[in-house]
């Protein structure tokens, strides 16, 4: 039984998967959300600190008990809280979460191992920092986490592993080709490329943008409030006080949005406090006309820090990229996606703040070339015939002439009958992956099912809707089963066409 634990720090919250057999992969935690939220409550009552997401607004009103931002926290050294009467480094705040952790491993141990759990043992753990986390704040994590039963090892960084997710979802073994990763789990917009080297990849690129990983409305909501008001009031004079200031608006500012799609207006008059006064309420207005305005603006300058700020310096260009993965719910937004899709929608994924499936690469045995299925992983060159007819099938001569043989294209109006098609695809997003769809061709564009990892059943019959088929689109296919016409059904981006 493999007994590691492998962990996701980010700025505020941490991610804990184990698997424990093959393919039982689990994320742990008790909440629906499954992350550990590095909020604290010191109860002056009992002297026991709870953790949470529900203490993270009491925290940014600087109320007392309540604790958090302990990552920077440790870059920053000294600082203290206080429980019982006694003055406690800010580091030990993560005892509750590293007791929770401890009982939620082993509780899913037991589900697989009959024989009693050694709870005393050290647990070996692959510690996984996201790049917001800087290298002071990481060693002293693991210093802390080392000294109450972990045995940590620093893995490679979410960027790598997430190319290594998507190279063993196409087959493992992927040469040459680089991919463009930004993400945005974190206050933070981290831009890198990484390069594969067969099973392997490597990071070439990196540099980060400071604040930007922070929704464009929420981030101009939040400034346009805080502004105003010290243009008003003069509250603030620091820089640095009022950096924090815009991030305690940011939970008033999704508010604010989630109040406007529900209830449309033009204009939205609202009461607001600041940290340093949190008895005076301040009267605000704001233009939604001028919101979207700026949102507009600031969701332009994702796509321009990443072609004028990271990209031509590496001497790269869009075309030179295999992928550009978007990663994180802020990159979502639909402003930033218009602004990336002029790269070409086949060339982009885009991933929410949930990566935990990405864990899961670090449970896996590493292979070598020899091990991996040459059918799965042969690439034919692109061809350079400008007509329209396919690309020649040529049969392996070493193996059997009865194989699915890899090409670049498919044209199905030339297809002969009874040419069988296997169609591999893969989308990284959470709970989706890879799949694949065969096909018997039997004539007048229509093809017959023979499997389906999906929602097709053997024996449909499939008309698809484009003539021509390429890695990177989606297929559209019209469906009848059993005479019937059942709708239309689309593949995940292809990422590999074979034919036999």
């Amino acid at each position: 039984m493999n007994k590691k634990l492998a962990i996701f720090v980010n700025d505020d919250y941490l991610v804990a998967a184990i698997e424990p057999l093959k393919e039982k992969f689990t994320v742990i935690g008790d909440k629906e959300e499954k992350k550990f939220y590095l909020y604290f409550y010191i109860n002056p009552n009992t002297s026991e600190i709870d953790y949470g997401k529900c203490y993270k607004t009491k925290f940014r009103d600087n109320q007392n008990l309540y604790a958090g931002d302990i990552m920077q926290a440790l870059e920053i050294g000294g600082k203290k809280y206080n429980v019982g009467g006694y003055s406690e480094d800010y580091i030990t705040l993560f005892q509750p979460v590293i007791k929770n952790i401890k009982n939620f491993y082993y509780n899913e141990l037991k589900k697989y191992d009959q024989n009693e759990t050694n709870i005393q043992q050290t647990i070996e753990t692959e510690i996984v920092f996201n790049d917001n986390i800087s290298p002071k704040s990481r060693q002293l994590f693991i210093n802390y986490w080392q000294s109450n039963g972990f045995k940590i090892t620093e893995s490679q960084t979410i960027d790598i592993l997430l190319i290594k997710y998507y190279m063993s979802q196409k087959g493992g073994y992927i040469d040459g080709k680089k991919y463009a990763i930004l993400e945005t789990l974190g206050n933070d917009l981290n831009m890198s490329i990484v390069e594969t080297f067969g099973t392997e990849a490597k990071r070439l690129n990196f540099k980060k943008f400071e604040g930007y990983g922070i929704d464009p409305r929420v981030s101009v909501i939040a400034k346009k409030i805080v502004d105003d008001v010290n243009r008003q009031e003069g509250l603030l004079s620091m820089p640095e006080d009022i950096k924090k200031e815009y991030i305690r608006h940011y939970d008033k500012a999704l508010k604010i949005i989630d109040y406007l799609s529900k209830k449309p207006k033009n204009f939205i008059r609202l009461d607001t406090t600041f940290a340093v006064d949190p008895t005076k309420k301040i009267v605000v207005n704001l233009s939604l006309e001028e919101i979207n305005k700026l949102s507009y603006l600031y969701s332009r300058q994702f796509s321009a820090f990443f072609t004028d700020s990271f990209l031509n310096q590496t001497g790269l260009r869009t075309i030179d990229l295999e992928r550009i993965f978007l990663v994180g719910n802020t990159l979502e937004n639909e402003m930033v996606q218009n602004e990336f899709s002029r790269f070409g929608n086949g060339k982009i994924e885009t991933i929410g703040d949930d990566i935990s499936f990405v864990l899961h690469e670090l449970f896996k045995e590493k292979i070598t070339k020899q091990e991996i299925d040459e059918e799965a992983t042969m690439f034919l060159p692109n061809s350079n015939n400008t007509t329209n007819t396919p690309p020649p099938f040529q049969p392996n001569k070493t193996k059997q002439q009865n194989v699915y043989q890899e090409v670049d294209k498919i044209q199905i109006s030339l297809l002969p009958i009874g040419r069988q098609v296997l169609v591999n695809t893969f989308d990284p997003k959470p709970n989706k992956g890879a799949a694949k769809q065969e096909l018997k061709y039997i004539g007048n564009g229509s093809f017959k099912v023979i499997a389906s990892t999906r929602s097709l059943q053997p024996g449909d019959e499939a008309v698809p809707l484009s003539d021509i088929w390429k890695t990177g689109m989606q297929i559209d296919f019209y469906i009848t089963r059993g005479g019937k016409n059942i709708g239309t059904f689309r593949t995940r981006p292809v990422v590999k066409l074979s034919l036999k």
